[in-house]
């Protein structure tokens, strides 16, 4: 039997222009929370994503669930023309290149933005969860699996996790 997760799957889209000039691989990533974008480098490239305030949500049909595995979607560029606008605000040189290559794939959310980790509420006993970590996931993953890891093997984390518990979201 599944596990009833509170996840959602949102379409999370970001571009790799192509080559700018003063660009290298030793630059700092970067996120603006105000403008809620972020950009890294790739090569002399940048990767320019963000979060847009009109985000396009992924209803899954059952037939999706059967049969949707890491693919892609097609952009859509009305609904990412914000963060290209804010990119360019924030770095005017994003908006002399072109776009080299775009992704647009699904990434889950919570409803409170902070992700599962833990044992599972319902569904099979002995289950553990570790997801719905969108953009944090790079941030978190060592240190959580770490912790995860401790759960597993010892019965308990080392560190306080309760702010990532899936049972918040259930009231039995």
């Amino acid at each position: 039997p599944a596990a009833p997760l509170p996840l959602l799957a949102m379409k999370h889209a970001y571009v790799v222009t192509e080559g700018l000039e003063g660009m290298h691989g030793g630059l700092p990533n970067v996120r603006d929370h105000d403008l809620s974008i972020y950009l890294k480098s790739q090569g002399d490239a940048i990767a320019l994503g963000g979060y847009e305030s009109n985000p396009e949500f992924w209803h899954m049909s059952e037939d999706d669930a059967k049969h949707f595995s890491f693919g892609l979607f097609d952009l859509d560029w009305e609904t990412f023309d914000q963060n290209i606008t804010n990119h360019v605000a924030r770095c005017p040189a994003v908006g002399e290149g072109g776009i080299k290559s775009t992704v647009c794939g699904p990434e889950s959310f919570t409803p409170d933005h902070k992700p599962l980790v833990g044992p599972a509420p319902k569904g099979p006993r002995g289950l553990f969860l570790c997801c719905g970590f969108n953009s944090m996931g790079m941030m978190l993953a060592g240190g959580v699996g770490e912790e995860l890891a401790n759960w597993v093997a010892d019965g308990a984390p080392k560190r306080d996790l309760f702010s990532m518990d899936p049972r918040r979201f259930h009231g039995d």
